[in-house]
């Protein structure tokens, strides 16, 4: 397939390809030339997506019943009772 390079630098990708990689109108595409000028295109994934890929990720490396997130709440807790006091109302 031959795509060309219009004059405003933008480039359309053919409609088999969009379709194989699930492309749509304002798509966010990553970049890379290679060393020999190969260029790559990889349709960027969502911040979703990614999230999802990372959740549980550092499941393994922690102890039984450790949960960071109940820890890391906590202790904002305690810092907005020091910061602002038993009488300030919660977000």
């Amino acid at each position: 397939m031959i795509t060309t390079v219009l004059a405003d630098n933008t480039v359309k990708i053919p409609d088999a390809i969009a379709r194989v990689m699930g492309l749509t109108p304002g798509a966010a595409l990553d970049l890379q030339v290679t060393g020999n000028g190969t260029l790559l295109l990889h349709k960027r994934r969502s911040r979703g997506d990614r999230a999802d890929k990372l959740l549980g990720i550092g499941r393994p490396f922690l102890k039984p019943g450790e949960d960071p997130v109940a820890d890391l709440i906590q202790q904002r807790e305690q810092d907005d009772l020091l910061e602002h006091g038993p009488d300030h109302p919660r977000p």
